[in-house]
């Protein structure tokens, strides 16, 4: 476990801090014994010199013992030892039992003899301690050295000097050392501070709170990192952000594909499904998700396809038919790496409705060759008649030139109808949108039929709603779907039957209504009688284009309302549109 930062500046603290109290007690230690030896020195000088002026006059006195005994007495120090000697090495004198050493060969005597201040350091013989000696020459009265006074004291002092220097010294570094820990522990504190609000705000970071950033730390040691930590913050802030922008754009893409989406992981689990896969295999986004992919799909073609791709490492792609319905989808599944492992792409493009819009585009095709085959092989067949003879006779030439004309002219209706549905599709039409009264449009309408009617046996009946009001719209075009409307409807209506147009005010429009008395649309072909090229059945083919509708549907959806049929078999057909009220 790595040890904190106070116990790792502790040693660096507490070692610098114990040589120098050593080296200051050497050196003050040292000190006070050079003092306390001094003052020894100089104690034992004193009491020697005033034992040495005490000594000249009591040296040839009866009473010299006790004199010297006197003397001794009152300038000795408790402690101090003091000893007279004559010039032949005799005793004269001892303060202490000292008569029977010979002090001629000591060295200080030695030196006091000599006319000098003789001083030693060294081990009593008597007790074994050791002694500060110190010497001075003895004069007589006339001023000849004829001995020499020695004082000495045991050098205890000197060593306990020394000593007691080590008591202050330990009180002064312990106050030193509990300084420095204190100073210490607040430095370290400050910084562990700081570095536990970096790592509370990493921490933080860590959890998703990306807003999260160091405040200024309480040491400036720390601002360094902090200032990284903020700009890591901020990167991070701004990937993870530009991350989430990305994930969200490829969802919305996804979430909006018209082809279905699988991603499936390598344990044939589906992973992601966009909601056009849920439509289109029938199920729940909840029961997509999470499951296993032909649970999803419910199609042994689709499986083996995405197994196929997942064993082989390449695209897979097929045309396949899906369900009850029989649908046709391109289905392609190409293998994918996510989070670490392969997994695979599925994607199954809807091709039905292609397919549908060929064969009407096929239809319309053979539709539009009927009718353009059938008016030119009558026009040929009436040229061919009139140029085998048929022009000398005047009657025939007639009949077969009028028929020629009904012909051309279906001929130009089929080939306006094509333009015209092309134009609106195009936005290359202005309509002339104004108020035009509603009851007008539909009875000039009615009236221009009316003819058709008669020549068919059929009635037409109107019902107007009373104050019916005015609608924006371009007479024309209106007229155009109206006529279209009604047309139809007495195409599929029986002899003396009856087609009815009604009007009535929905809300902020106007609904007209063409009713007839015919078969009725098959549920499935009416949600596509509007569609360009389409025509509900054969027996209805025969009778026009399949323009006539997707005309009326682009017409009105330009006024800015909406058409549509309703129909039940056998039960005829009703065809309603809106037009916005002036």
């Amino acid at each position: 476990m790595p040890r904190s930062l106070f116990w790792r500046a502790f040693p660096v603290i507490l070692l610098p801090l114990i040589v120098v109290l050593i080296v200051l007690g050497v050196i003050l230690a040292g000190r006070a014994r050079d003092n306390a030896e001094a003052a020894l020195e100089k104690r034992l000088s004193a009491e020697a010199r005033g034992l040495s002026a005490a000594a000249s006059f009591a040296l040839n006195d009866p009473r010299r013992d006790v004199l010297l005994m006197a003397a001794s007495a009152s300038l000795l120090d408790g402690k101090s030892d003091a000893a007279i000697v004559r010039a032949d090495g005799s005793l004269v004198f001892a303060s202490n039992a000292q008569a029977s050493l010979s002090l001629r060969d000591a060295p200080e005597v030695a030196a006091a003899l000599s006319g000098g201040e003789g001083r030693s350091m060294r081990l009593s013989p008597d007790t074994g301690e050791r002694r500060l000696y110190l010497a001075v020459p003895l004069r007589g009265l006339d001023d000849r050295i004829v001995g020499a006074v020695r004082a000495s004291a045991p050098a205890a002092s000197i060593g306990a000097a020394g000593g007691g220097v080590a008591a202050p010294l330990l009180i002064s570094g312990a106050i030193a050392l509990a300084v420095l820990v204190a100073a210490a522990l607040w430095i370290t504190g400050m910084l562990r501070r700081s570095l536990r609000q970096l790592a509370d705000v990493t921490t933080r970071l860590s959890g998703g709170a990306l807003s999260e950033r160091v405040s200024e730390p309480v040491v400036a040691e720390a601002e360094p990192l902090a200032l990284a930590i903020n700009e890591m913050a901020d990167s991070l802030e701004k990937q993870v952000r530009i991350g989430y922008a990305e994930r969200d754009t490829l969802g919305t893409i996804i979430n909006s594909m018209a082809d279905a989406l699988l991603l499936v992981d390598a344990g044939d689990i589906v992973r992601v499904a966009n909601p056009a896969a849920v439509r289109l295999f029938a199920a729940t986004s909840g029961g997509v998700v999470g499951a296993r992919l032909m649970a999803v799909v419910r199609d042994h073609d689709i499986g083996r396809l995405a197994n196929a791709a997942g064993a082989e490492g390449r695209r897979q792609s097929r045309h396949l038919e899906f369900g009850s319905e029989r649908r046709l989808l391109n289905v392609t599944a190409t293998p994918i790496r996510f989070e670490s492992e392969l997994g695979v792409l599925v994607l199954a493009q809807d091709l039905t409705e292609i397919q549908r819009l060929e064969a009407m585009r096929k239809d319309f095709v053979a539709n539009i060759s009927h009718e353009l085959r059938t008016p030119l092989a009558s026009v040929k067949a009436a040229v061919e008649t009139l140029e085998g003879g048929a022009l000398q006779d005047q009657a025939a030439a007639k009949d077969f030139l009028s028929r020629i004309n009904v012909e051309v002219d279906h001929l130009t209706e089929i080939v306006q109808q094509l333009l015209d549905l092309s134009r609106i599709e195009t936005g290359r039409v202005q309509f002339d949108l104004a108020p035009r009264a509603a009851a007008e449009l539909i009875r000039e309408a009615v009236h221009r039929i009316q003819p058709q009617a008669e020549r068919l046996g059929l009635q037409v009946n109107v019902d107007l709603a009373e104050g019916l009001p005015a609608v924006v719209a371009d007479s024309a075009a209106i007229h155009r779907v109206l006529m279209n409307l009604l047309d139809n409807a007495m195409k599929y209506t029986p002899k003396e039957r009856s087609v009815s147009v009604t009007a009535r005010v929905s809300g902020a429009f106007v609904e007209i209504s063409v009713r007839d008395a015919g078969e009725g649309i098959a549920s499935e072909d009416l949600p596509h009688v509007f569609e360009r090229f389409y025509k509900a059945d054969r027996s209805r083919a025969s009778k026009g284009a399949g323009l006539g509708l997707a005309l009326c549907k682009h017409i009105v959806q330009a006024h800015g309302g909406i058409i549509w049929a309703e129909s039940d078999l056998g039960k005829g057909s009703v065809f309603r549109f809106t037009l916005p009220a002036a």
